[in-house]
């Protein structure tokens, strides 16, 4: 195994392959869980999966793709074949093994604590309640509003704001306002409705060159 984890040298289309191996269609999320948790239940599985090279160039999905998807669950209890069909329809057979395994334990592990998937994976991270302050929104989404605002600002802007930021309040706390008047001051734009839309709206902006095709 070369990877971090016994997903990583598969392919997205290989986990949904391991799943199908399994006879997942008829188990809850908890069983499902505890499947995936079982040395003795997925080694041999595994080890009839050849290791195929990652795809090229991985797409990555569309906001629309993903929440469509995940609009489309039941409030609750999914099933295993469900849960192989909500992987289908966003594309995970495009992904990396380790992206796939990623999106199946975080639709498993949600369903199975009774959450709502969509809200629990979107939450803005801008200002999460206590019980939500690691959620995915606030770090998956928290990065890709720094990646955004690159792409906003250019290179050479951006890492002068880094810079200004970690140079203005090191050794001391700052907040999420003082990141947003660094930006704007470093910048000379005003950022409002950028930020608005990326740390507090619930509907995630589009971030280009993160499209699929």
């Amino acid at each position: 195994m070369r990877g971090e984890t016994p997903f990583d040298d598969l392919s997205g289309a290989q986990v949904l392959a391991l799943l199908r191996m399994l006879n997942v269609n008829d188990l809850s999320s908890e069983q499902i869980l505890g499947l995936l948790g079982n040395p003795d239940a997925i080694l041999e599985p595994l080890e009839t999966l050849q290791a195929d090279p990652q795809p090229g160039g991985a797409r990555v999905l569309s906001r629309d793709q993903v929440v469509a998807a995940l609009r489309a669950l039941p409030d609750r209890n999914l099933s295993g074949e469900e849960v192989i069909v909500l992987l289908e329809s966003p594309g995970a057979e495009h992904t990396t093994g380790r992206q796939a395994f990623e999106a199946l334990v975080t639709i498993l592990a949600y369903d199975a604590r009774g959450e709502d998937v969509l809200q629990s994976v979107m939450t803005p991270p801008g200002a999460p309640t206590p019980d939500r302050l690691l959620n995915p929104g606030v770090y998956r989404r928290g990065a890709l509003t720094l990646h955004a605002l690159r792409l906003r600002v250019g290179d050479e802007t951006f890492f002068r704001i880094l810079r200004m930021y970690t140079g203005c309040y090191r050794h001391t706390n700052a907040g999420t306002e003082d990141f947003i008047a660094v930006a704007e001051e470093v910048s000379g734009e005003q950022l409002d409705e950028f930020f608005d839309g990326w740390l507090y709206a619930d509907e995630v902006p589009d971030v280009p060159g993160l499209v699929s095709e």
